[in-house]
Parts: structure tokens; C-alpha cells; sequence
């Protein structure tokens, strides 16, 4: 009995290999054997089936194979001629991408990640092609993963075989298309500030924009007296602490990547003016002043304390004081003054003052009316005739002011303050009334972030008379020179 081969699924890429054959009417069973060379020297397998069919598991390579029948009487016939089979890996089965699946590109490459199930100490190679069945990447690769980036749209198939041994290879697996589609990538749209906005000098400006995927870095420049450039990873928004006065341009850019190619919004202008009119100007701040003052003493009047006495002496004062910005043209401001000379007469001081300030502003420069309430109290104590005697007076008074702050440059700012009270004093002889000036100049810098350095050189001068003296004329004239003043505040 001669068996008639039919086929074998081995010459396919498969470990696990079929068997088949013709069947014999009268066969108990068939046997069969496979080979490394074709005169079966060397048999690596053998078994007997009671089918005309058998499975068996076999090691890659090429081998030899052949089948005899075996009747009834447990007799076996002629071997078959010998059949070639070739064992080859299983072909890798792919995981991603998935058929069909698309891919958008923009300015950069796109990164494309494949994936495959992986196989026992083997090795592989990944076959991308065009539709036209152009080779455009074919490489060996020893992970079951790769990432592939292209800057060419268009229509590609890919396929993976593997290697194990150096020697056995399996074919390429059935293929899976993919598609790669051009887009243009949208520039940021520039939202605040607005294009010809005014905003104040040495102040926090936030920048803001919106970006559209797959930007994913942002590209931030200011252009003008202090220009500068930053790169951000998904932000719309960037915050500049203090911007010198000027006029500006600034943009934003997008990008898939840090250095990728980028596609600008227009440039829209700011103006950066240092009147800083702005509902937000609060700012608290302590003042130190010394000053050198004299008083004058001059009464016509019968008493004891008639006559014309002088008295010069150095004073430091401190000062604590803030401003609540109510509006962009309206404030509140508080301010405490205190201080005190111990000498032959001591004497101390204290001033609180509460007031409003309405202002306007250009460019470079900016004005303050103050209408406010002073109160103001004197406490003096001196020996007479070797008695120990005091005075205070307290008053109160509408307080009228102009404030002016100009730039300098970039860096230095110019205050110049006037102003005027008309106090009305309670005294133990009688109703006191008078008047008080008030004129400095001063300069102040950014030393840090929102912290503000001044120093400035003031002048005063008070006259107090009483209202109602039947006794005669009296009047206290009183002068002072501030050669230091000298003040940090904090701007919010």
C-alpha cells in the first residue's frame, strides 16, 4: 500500500503543523515519521494515527516527512514518497494601531507608537508601506514595540515578521492600513490685555490667550523698552511682576514641541504709563522723619506768661500710614505721626489724619486733591518759678492738598506734595486758630518686587493765634526743616 499525500499546513507559519492523507478502505491505522534529512536518518518524530490526520508539534526548520499504512493484521505497507515541510514562527500578531486608525499632522512629525505581541528570544522587522507599495521603513527591531515619525501624509500599511535563531524567520503578518492627514495647527487667540490697552507702570500684568491642540507649548514675547521671550508648556496665561512705563507689542506662539515650528497670533500693542490709575493702587506703608524746628512765643498781654521766648530743637517723628483705593480716581488715606523731645521742656506730639483723594493722570504723570480731617495734639510740660506746668491743645481742621508723581526714567519716580490746613485748637485762655503749610520733594524706587524705597526733604510752618483774646494778642509761629525722610512701602 503506496499513501498518496494530500498536504500538510506546515509549509504555512505555524509551530503546531497538520497532517493529512489519502485514507486506504482496509488500513487498521497509519504511521508516520518526520525527519531532518530525506533519507531519515535522523527521525524526530514518529507516531501512530488511527485517522487519515494528525497534529504534532514541531521545531522550526525544514524537514521531511512520510506515511505508511498498517492493515488488520497489524501489517505495515510501503513508506509514502517523502514530503518537504517547512516550520516557521508564528507570525507576530499586531495590537496597535488599529486598522483604518488616522492621524493628524501638523507642523512637527508625527509619532506614530506600534505594537505587537510579543515572542519568546526573538527578534523582529517592521515593513511600513505606501499604498502604492512603496518601502518607505523597513528595520530590524529587538522590543515588540516601535515608534515610527513621519512628516508625510498619505495612506500606509505596516507588517511585522519575526527571527529567532538568526536563521529561522517567520512571514510577515497580515497587514493593517493607516492613515496620515495634513492640518494646519491655529496661532493663540490674544484675549486680555486688549490690543491700544493703558495699563499701569511696575505693576502685575497677567497676560492671557487661548491655544488649540495639539499645540502644547506656548510661545510668549514682549517687544519695547524691556523686551523678553518665554517658552511655556501648556499654559494660556503668563504674569509679568512689573513692566517699566513705554509702549509695547506682544504675541504668542504655538508648537507641538519646544523647538518645533511655530504659528504666530498678530501683535497687539500695550501702553505701560506711569500715572497708575488704577482701582487696585494699595499700598501701606512707615515713614521715619527727623527735622530740625524752632518756635517763636509772642504775647502783648498782661499775664504771667506774657512777653517773646524762642525755642529750637531736632525732633524724629514716626509715621505709619496706608491708602484703600476705592475707585481708579478715588482713595481713602490714613496716616499716624508721633514723637517726642525730652529736654528742659518736654514735649510731645501726635497727628492722625483721615482723607480723601480724587486724582487724574497722563502718561507720565499723575494728580492728587486731598480733602480731608487733620487732628492734631500738642502736650508740653515746663517749670515756672519752680512749679511744674503743662499745656495741650488739640485740634482739628479741614486738610486741602495737591499730590503730583512724575517718571523720572525707568527706574526713579518724583513726588512733589502740598499742603494746607486751618486748625482750630482748644487752649486753657481760649479758642486757638491759625494756619499750617506743609511743601516736600521727594524721589522713591522699586528696591523689590512690590517693596518701594522714598526719601524725600519737606518744609513746614504753623501759626496759631487765639480767636478771642480779651487779654491782648498772642501767637505761636512755628517752623520746621525736614532734611531726612525716609520711607518703605509695600504696593499691592
Amino acid at each position: 500500500m503506496v499513501i498518496l499525500l494530500i498536504f500538510v499546513t506546515a509549509i504555512l507559519s505555524a509551530r503546531e503543523v497538520d497532517f493529512a492523507w489519502e485514507a486506504f478502505e482496509n488500513a487498521r491505522a497509519y504511521q508516520i515519521q518526520v525527519a531532518t534529512e530525506i533519507e531519515f536518518n535522523n527521525v524526530i518524530f514518529k507516531k501512530l494515527s488511527l485517522k487519515p490526520n494528525l497534529t504534532a508539534d514541531l521545531p522550526y526548520g525544514q524537514m521531511y516527512y512520510r506515511v505508511r499504512a498498517i492493515d488488520k493484521n497489524k501489517k505495515p505497507g510501503v513508506w509514502s514518497e517523502p514530503g518537504l515541510i517547512v516550520v516557521k514562527p508564528y507570525a507576530p500578531e499586531l495590537q496597535a494601531p488599529s486598522s483604518e486608525q488616522q492621524y493628524v499632522l501638523f507642523k512637527k512629525e508625527v509619532e506614530i507608537p506600534f505594537r505587537w505581541q510579543p515572542q519568546d528570544q526573538a527578534r523582529y522587522v517592521l515593513l511600513i508601506k505606501k499604498d502604492n507599495g512603496e518601502k518607505v521603513f523597513e528595520e530590524e527591531v529587538r522590543s515588540p514595540n516601535f515608534t515610527w515619525s513621519t512628516a508625510s501624509a498619505g495612506n500606509y500599511s505596516w507588517q511585522v515578521r519575526s527571527i529567532h535563531n538568526d536563521i529561522h524567520f517567520s512571514d510577515y503578518s497580515s497587514p493593517r492600513k493607516i492613515r496620515i492627514l495634513q492640518r494646519e495647527m491655529g496661532a493663540p487667540l490674544l484675549i486680555q490685555p486688549q490690543n491700544n490697552a493703558n495699563v499701569p507702570a511696575y505693576r502685575k500684568v497677567k497676560f492671557t490667550w487661548e491655544y488649540f491642540p495639539p499645540s502644547d507649548y506656548s510661545h510668549f514675547e514682549i517687544k519695547g523698552p524691556a523686551s523678553k521671550s518665554w517658552s511655556l508648556q501648556n499654559k494660556d496665561f503668563h504674569k509679568l511682576e512689573s513692566i517699566p512705563p513705554g509702549t509695547y507689542q506682544w504675541r504668542v506662539g504655538s508648537s507641538e514641541s519646544k523647538d518645533s515650528p511655530r504659528v504666530y497670533s498678530e501683535w497687539q500693542n500695550i501702553h505701560v504709563s506711569e500715572e497708575m490709575i488704577s482701582d487696585k493702587d494699595h499700598y501701606i506703608g512707615m515713614r521715619l522723619h527727623y527735622r530740625d524746628w524752632g518756635a517763636k512765643y509772642k504775647s502783648n498781654r498782661a499775664a504771667a506768661d506774657s512777653g517773646e521766648w524762642e525755642l529750637e530743637d531736632t525732633q524724629f517723628l514716626r509715621e505709619w500710614y496706608g491708602n484703600y483705593q476705592i475707585s481708579k480716581h478715588s482713595g481713602l488715606r490714613l496716616s499716624f505721626i508721633d514723637g517726642e523731645i525730652d529736654g528742659a521742656a518736654p514735649y510731645s506730639f501726635s497727628d492722625m489724619t483721615l482723607a480723601f483723594a480724587f486724582r487724574f493722570g497722563t502718561t507720565d504723570y499723575r494728580q492728587s486733591f486731598i480733602l480731608g480731617i487733620k487732628q492734631t495734639s500738642h502736650l508740653e510740660y515746663w517749670q515756672e518759678s519752680g512749679l511744674a506746668k503743662n499745656n495741650i491743645i488739640t485740634g482739628r481742621s479741614l486738610l486741602f492738598g495737591i499730590q503730583m508723581l512724575g517718571r523720572l526714567n525707568n527706574t526713579y519716580r518724583l513726588h512733589i506734595d502740598i499742603q494746607y490746613a486751618s486748625p482750630s485748637s482748644q487752649h486753657g485762655n481760649g479758642d486757638l486758630g491759625g494756619d499750617q503749610f506743609l511743601s516736600q520733594i521727594g524721589v522713591s524706587r522699586k528696591v523689590f518686587k512690590k517693596i518701594w524705597a522714598s526719601y524725600y526733604v519737606a518744609y513746614e510752618r504753623n501759626v496759631l493765634r487765639f480767636e478771642n483774646d480779651s487779654q491782648g494778642k498772642t501767637s505761636w509761629k512755628g517752623e520746621s526743616f525736614y532734611p531726612l525722610r525716609l520711607a518703605l512701602e509695600y504696593r499691592h
